[in-house]
């Protein structure tokens, strides 16, 4: 395999050769590897450059056709809502380690998140910890209620139901 064969740089949306994956190219790693940020799940994978091709096809660019050019076809598509799902099977690895409790990792992830949709200006988050004891919701409010730019704060229940999740609105 040619080393300049495969050339993405980070922010580049791409998609798998033979799978469904979608994502966003977020860090250049070595022998051959991508890290990238899966979209439909919110997780972060790491995945051969051989296994994945450049995106060249953005849905907003067939609907919005004009006769006039523009060179945005590699630019992410803006989001206004994330979803972050902080069930411990489906933190990347990178947060599971043997020095920290399973919620020090579920809060440290979703401070991450917080701070990506902080920076890439997104109105709202989706935040879905699962339905348990209410260790990990009374937590996540905790934290949440330190953030000045979490503007309004729902929690998402089902009838007489624990708490699965909560309803972020960003400043």
């Amino acid at each position: 395999m040619a080393e300049n064969e495969y050339s993405f740089k980070v922010g580049d949306r791409v998609r798998g050769k033979n799978t469904e994956l979608v994502a966003v190219v977020v860090k250049i790693l070595d022998a051959g590897y991508l890290m990238v940020h899966e979209e439909e799940f919110d997780m972060d994978l790491n995945i051969l450059c051989s296994e994945v091709v450049l995106d060249q096809l953005n849905p907003l660019e067939i609907k919005n056709s004009s006769p006039i050019k523009t060179d945005k076809r590699h630019a992410p598509i803006k989001v206004t809502q994330i979803r972050i799902d902080l069930h411990y099977e489906k933190l990347p690895a990178r947060f599971k380690s043997a020095n920290s409790s399973p919620l020090e990792a579920q809060l440290d992830y979703l401070k991450e998140r917080l701070a990506v949709a902080l920076r890439e200006s997104h109105k709202g988050i989706t935040l879905i910890h699962g339905k348990g004891t209410g260790t990990l919701h009374k937590a996540c409010l905790n934290l949440l209620k330190t953030y000045p730019q979490c503007r309004d704060l729902k929690v998402l229940k089902v009838a007489l139901e624990p708490p699965h999740g909560i309803e972020i609105v960003l400043k």
